[in-house]
């Protein structure tokens, strides 16, 4: 049962009755206060001025007439109720809370669902290819404390989708030319004229070191660039340049043939001269440490990805795109560039090729819509990106669906709120940022400070290493618990609690739960353990709260070591391996193997013995443990004892009513496998 569609289902019908107006949007969260429940809305803060009535009457008219709803589930053939109250409060909200039965009905479902708890049955995500694009930083500026917001919320949304069974693809964009790389180089090439250094000078520091050193670079390109006339013409002839050098470097470094001439944007300067040089000496460099730099970042958080797509690429294919479009109507000139004329959409109009014949950011992100469905043909397409460009992602994603609708359609953006901490919204154009590794450092400062102090008890092995362990949860969690579209007030001391909703709370009751077996000299064999609520009450110093809380926490412990445990089973060949005890019987068995959406094996049974023919094997017996175990797939094996593994026309017939009940079903039957003694052979590929 989702419990927020059930509500919202509620709720409209509630309002539609009261008052007669029908809901298009409704919103429901998770209090920040536990004390106002599990979940609230404002639907009549948002109604008062239509229906004429204050907000608090109709909070409470509202939240009567829900009560009068059905809002049950049946367990054991008897009703219970989902919600323990329902109230209004000052100055118009109501709030719900849940029942301890509901709680207790949950965990037992999650217990005998094992890891496929979560897995929504109708996802329209399974088997589909999905990549999602997120963290986007800039070689040459700070990794900053947005990046590692748009990381855990891309790394999040990435783990739901592919646990929902995508097969996906984790994409990072970033952005190596521009006028940003243009201000930084102005600026490094003065540090450096300025300390006596060249790069090879730089070359030798530490990575630290080097970065810190670019940011000053950007920084002091950044301020000058706004107020220095004179400054602004130099950046703006460095950035043509950069587009240059970028190419060729592309083509240095791999197979890259260009496909625009950016040397027609150079004007004046000399492609062998003493300035292209330099710069062409300071992108590589600085580019290379940058991108060094970014990996250690992302693993330090946790994340990986698979694509990496840079703006010199993307831009190049935009430029084409763009080009070729102009012609048919979807891009017009104007003073000397190309911009799309969004105000006929009801949007902004953007330039796409700018006055000097280089691609926008517009252009290039329309390109890389290009260069990620080539690569990997998707489905869908997400973008995480903060919500102050969420209006300039309406323009690209107008223009992407005329210039090919079926792409844009597949494309969605999602954007989130911004990172603030008590100094307000930091700011990138000048270079007064918050880095990400600075934030999380000094998180983990903190973190030691009470380790030893003892307010954190942990081993003094590897202290600086669970400290940091604990400042990324810390952080993660205080994203991540939020809505996705509000702005975050990052509060350091109340991220770091262990007491409340914090991270560092999740790790440390999972920590006391292992204590607690380990103490009682348990054997932990995740297939036999079962706790009741009902008995672990009985333990000392156990509540109904914390019994809950000790058996969610074991259950994600059982589910990290099922995953360890249990065989992948991705090709015949594994199968064949897998079914020796029927490979040598000399009956014939119908073996079932049962997967969960990562092709783990949940299950196996033997559902006949004997000769295999479409009549005596009907499908219901196949599919009744697989819908009992909500198993996301199955694999069909039988043996021949004669040694032949030539599907007969009875094995080909079983085969096509059992895949026909699991279209019906929304179970895939991934193989059908015949196997003898030494051989095997898929039916089904």
């Amino acid at each position: 049962m989702d419990i927020l569609s059930l509500l919202e289902e509620k709720i409209k019908a509630a309002v539609l009755d009261l008052y007669d107006v029908k809901l298009e949007k409704l919103t429901i969260e998770r209090p920040a206060n536990e004390n106002h429940g599990d979940y609230s809305t404002n639907v009549a803060l948002e109604l008062a001025s239509e229906v004429k009535q204050k907000p608090l009457e109709i909070a409470k008219n509202v939240s009567y007439k829900l009560t009068q709803y059905n809002l049950t589930f049946e367990k054991h053939g008897k009703e219970h109720k989902i919600f323990e109250r329902i109230e209004a409060a000052p100055p118009g909200f109501i709030n719900l809370e849940l029942s301890s039965e509901w709680l207790h009905y949950v965990l037992y479902l999650i217990l005998g669902t094992a890891d496929n708890y979560g897995v929504y049955d109708k996802s329209s995500y399974k088997g589909k290819n999905v990549i999602v694009e997120y963290t986007d930083p800039n070689p040459f500026k700070v990794f900053h404390i947005g990046h590692l917001m748009s990381n855990s919320i891309g790394e999040s949304i990435s783990r739901l989708v592919e646990f929902n069974g995508a097969n996906l693809k984790r994409a990072n964009y970033q952005g190596d030319v521009g006028l940003h790389v243009a201000k930084a180089i102005w600026g490094l090439i003065h540090l450096m004229n300025e300390d006596g250094l060249e790069v090879g000078n730089l070359a030798g520091k530490p990575l630290t070191e080097r970065i810190d050193y670019l940011g000053r670079g950007y920084a002091r390109g950044a301020a000058f660039f706004n107020d220095d006339e004179s400054a602004q013409q130099e950046i703006r002839q460095i950035n043509s340049i950069v587009y240059v050098v970028a190419q060729e470097h592309m083509a240095e470094t791999g197979s890259w043939k260009p496909l625009v001439d950016y040397k027609k944007s150079l004007g004046d300067v000399d492609a062998s001269g003493a300035l292209y040089t330099r710069v062409k000496e300071v992108y590589t460099t600085g580019r290379g440490w940058s991108l060094e730099y970014f990996e250690t970042v992302y693993k330090r958080l946790g994340t990986h990805f698979d694509l990496y797509y840079f703006e010199s690429m993307a831009g190049e294919f935009g430029y084409e795109l763009v080009s070729e479009w102009l012609g048919k109507g979807v891009f017009e000139k104007s003073d000397n560039a190309v911009v799309f004329r969004g105000d006929n959409y009801g949007l902004h109009t953007r330039v796409f090729v700018n006055s000097v014949n280089l691609p926008t950011y517009e252009a290039k992100d329309l390109g890389l819509a290009l260069l990620k469905n080539r690569d990997f043909p998707y489905d869908i397409s997400i973008i995480i990106t903060a919500e102050e460009v969420a209006e300039y992602f309406k323009v690209v994603l107008k223009a992407l669906s005329l210039i090919d609708p079926d792409l844009g359609a597949r494309t969605l953006h999602i954007p989130h709120g911004m990172m603030k901490l008590t100094s307000g919204k930091m700011s990138s154009r000048t270079g007064d940022v918050i880095a990400g590794d600075l934030l999380l450092n000094n998180v983990r400062d903190v973190v030691l400070e009470k380790m030893e102090s003892q307010e954190y008890r942990v081993p003094q092995e590897n202290v600086k290493e669970i400290a940091d362990k604990i400042a990324i949860a810390a952080l993660k969690y205080s994203i991540l618990k939020q809505n996705l579209g509000r702005d975050i007030i990052y509060d350091k001391e109340k991220s770091i609690s262990l007491s409340g909703d914090t991270g560092p709370y999740l790790q440390y009751t999972y920590a006391r739960t292992c204590s607690v077996l380990e103490k009682s000299d348990y054997s932990f064999n995740p297939d036999h353990f079962v706790l009741e609520i009902d008995k672990l009450k009985e333990t000392k110093g156990l509540g109904e709260t914390k019994a809950c809380q000790v058996i969610a926490v074991i259950e994600l412990a059982k589910r990290l070591i099922r995953d360890d445990q249990k065989p992948l089973l991705l090709n015949p060949e594994e199968v064949f391996k897998s079914v020796k005890e029927i490979r040598e019987s000399k009956k014939e068995h119908l073996l079932a193997i049962y997967l969960d959406v990562k092709n783990r094996e949940i299950s196996r049974e033997i559902i006949s013995v004997g000769t295999l023919t479409a009549n005596l094997v009907h499908p219901r017996e196949i599919f009744e443990p697989a819908i009992r175990l909500l198993a996301a797939g199955i694999i069909i094996v039988h043996n021949h004892p004669s040694g032949e593994t030539q599907p007969s026309s009875d094995d080909l017939e079983v085969t096509r009513q059992i895949s026909n009940a699991g279209n019906i079903l929304g179970i895939e039957v991934v193989d059908h496998i015949i196997v003898s003694r030494s051989e095997y052979r898929s039916i089904m590929r």
